[in-house]
C-alpha cells in the first residue's frame, strides 16, 4: 500500500476522516504503515469488476498481512479502496483492522453507521469489535429488500448497523456489521430491523453474547437474526459414476443406505473407495464431514467405510446423517428398517459442566465411545472399562453448542444421541 497522508476526503460526520490508495503491484491490499491513527474499518466492493477478487471473506488484517491478492496492478486501475478514520490522530501503534466487503456498488461509512431511523455508534466508547456476518429475517423468512437496515444494541444503546445488499456471489441479501463493545458486556444483543417498504422497525428473536474478535456466519453460511424455517435434511443422494449403487434416504433416521448389486458380495471387483456424491441439501445448507465441507459431485470420498455428515441448516442447527454401504447379489424392492433401541443414555441433557454416560440398559454394551462437535471434530473418545455402569465426562472446557455421542459395539453396531451444553 503506498503510504498517502489524510487528506481532504469527508466520508461521514464528526471527526470520520478518509484517504484513497490504489493496490501494490505486488496485488496484496496492505495495513497501512502510518502509526498516528487509528483506523477502525476497511470498506471496499465484495465483487470488484477490474479485479479478480470474488473470493473475499470477512476477517482481521494483521499487520503486513494481505486481504487477498489481485491480479491487476496499481498501474492498471484507479484507486479503489477508501480507509477511515473513527477517531482523532493518536500516537499509538495500529489496531488489527476489521474487514468488511460490500457489494458491487462502493458504500460510504455513512452506510455502516446508518442513520436511518437515527441509529448510531459511539465508537470511541468500546475498546473491542465483533463481525457478524448475517441475514435479516421477517416473519420467519430472509428479507430480500435491498435498503433494510439491521441494528444490533444492549438495551436500548446502539452498538452495530449495517444496510442489507444483495450478494451477487452468494445470491442472496445479507448484512455486514462490525458489533462495538468489550467482554465486560453482560447482557444480550438484540437484534431490530427496519423495512422500508412498510416504514417498521421490528424486533427480532435471536440473541447473542459479546464475544470480542468473533466473527458470526460466513458468507456461505450466515448468521440468522430470528428463527427462519430451514432444515437440516439431505433430500437426494446418489454416486453418479456408480449407476449400479442404490440409494435409499431414511429422514426419520437420518441414513442413507447405499446398496450396491455386484456378481459376488463376497469378493466384489466394484471400488467405491474414491468416488464423489450428488446430493441436494434443504435450502440454505451446508454438509461437513471431520470438520471439512463436502463439495457436490467434487469431494472424493470413500464409500466402503462408515460416514457420518454433519448438515447445517441456514440457521444453524445441525443434524448428523450416517451413510453405510451393502453389497447384494439381486435387486430388493424394499429395505426394512427396524428400530433398535438406544443402550446408552446421558444425563444431564442439555448440560453445562459435566455428563453422565449411563450403560446399564441391558442392551449390547458400546466398546468405544466419540463425541462429535457439529462441525465433525471428534473432541473426545474413549473405550470404557470392562462391566462399567457408568462413564462421566467434564465438558465445561467445549463451547456451547449441539454435540453428538457415537457408540460403537464389538460388532460393529453403531447408535448415537445428541448432546446440549447450554450455559
Amino acid at each position: 500500500m503506498q503510504n498517502q497522508a489524510w487528506s481532504q476526503w469527508n466520508c461521514g460526520p464528526g471527526s470520520l476522516r478518509a484517504f484513497e490508495m490504489p493496490v501494490e503491484d505486488c496485488g496484496c491490499i496492505r495495513k497501512c504503515n502510518r502509526a498516528d491513527f487509528a483506523i477502525d474499518s476497511i470498506l471496499l466492493p465484495r465483487k470488484l469488476e477490474a479485479f479478480d477478487c470474488q473470493t473475499f471473506q470477512a476477517g482481521r488484517l494483521e499487520q503486513g498481512g494481505c486481504i487477498r491478492k489481485c491480479n491487476r496492478t496499481a498501474a492498471e486501475n484507479p484507486p479503489i479502496i477508501r480507509v477511515c478514520n473513527a477517531t482523532e490522530p493518536q500516537p499509538t501503534h495500529m489496531k488489527p483492522l476489521a474487514i468488511f466487503l460490500l457489494s458491487l456498488f462502493t458504500l460510504s461509512p455513512t452506510h455502516l453507521l446508518a442513520t436511518t431511523p437515527d441509529w448510531s455508534v459511539d465508537v470511541s466508547r468500546y475498546s473491542g469489535t465483533m463481525a457478524i456476518i448475517g441475514r435479516a429475517v421477517v416473519s420467519d423468512s430472509v428479507l430480500t429488500e435491498a435498503g433494510a437496515v439491521v441494528g444490533a444494541f444492549i438495551g436500548e444503546e446502539c452498538r452495530g448497523v449495517a444496510e442489507l445488499y444483495y450478494d451477487d456471489a452468494e445470491d442472496n441479501f445479507l448484512f455486514l456489521m462490525l458489533v462495538y463493545g468489550d467482554n465486560l458486556d453482560n447482557e444480550p444483543l438484540t437484534f431490530r430491523t427496519y423495512v422500508p417498504s412498510t416504514d417498521q422497525v421490528l424486533e427480532n428473536a435471536n440473541r447473542l453474547t459479546f464475544e470480542e474478535d468473533a466473527t458470526w456466519g460466513t458468507f456461505a453460511t450466515p448468521y440468522h437474526i430470528a428463527p427462519v424455517a430451514l432444515d437440516a435434511h439431505v433430500t437426494a443422494f446418489s454416486l453418479p459414476n456408480q449407476p449400479e449403487v442404490e440409494a435409499i434416504l431414511n429422514p426419520d433416521t437420518q441414513e442413507i443406505l447405499l446398496t450396491a448389486y455386484v456378481e459376488d458380495p463376497e469378493n466384489p471387483e466394484l471400488d467405491l473407495s474414491s468416488e464423489v456424491a450428488e446430493f441436494t441439501l434443504s435450502p440454505f445448507a451446508v454438509v461437513f464431514r471431520e470438520g471439512m465441507p463436502v463439495e457436490n459431485t467434487v469431494t472424493l470420498q470413500d464409500f466402503t467405510q462408515p460416514i457420518t455428515y454433519v448438515v447445517v441448516s441456514g440457521t444453524l442447527d445441525t443434524a448428523y446423517w450416517q451413510v453405510s454401504l451393502t453389497f447384494r447379489d439381486e435387486a430388493i424392492t424394499s429395505l426394512p428398517l427396524t428400530e433398535v433401541p438406544v443402550p446408552f443414555s446421558i444425563y444431564p441433557n442439555p448440560a453445562q459442566d459435566r455428563i453422565t454416560i449411563d450403560l446399564r440398559s441391558g442392551q449390547a454394551t458400546p466398546s468405544s465411545f466419540l463425541l462429535l462437535s457439529a462441525q465433525g471434530r471428534v473432541v473426545w473418545q474413549q473405550a470404557p472399562p470392562i462391566q462399567a455402569q457408568t462413564l462421566t465426562l467434564s465438558v465445561s472446557h467445549l463451547p456451547r453448542g449441539t454435540y453428538l455421542l457415537l457408540g460403537q459395539t464389538d460388532h460393529g453396531e453403531r447408535f448415537n444421541l445428541p448432546l446440549q451444553i447450554a450455559r
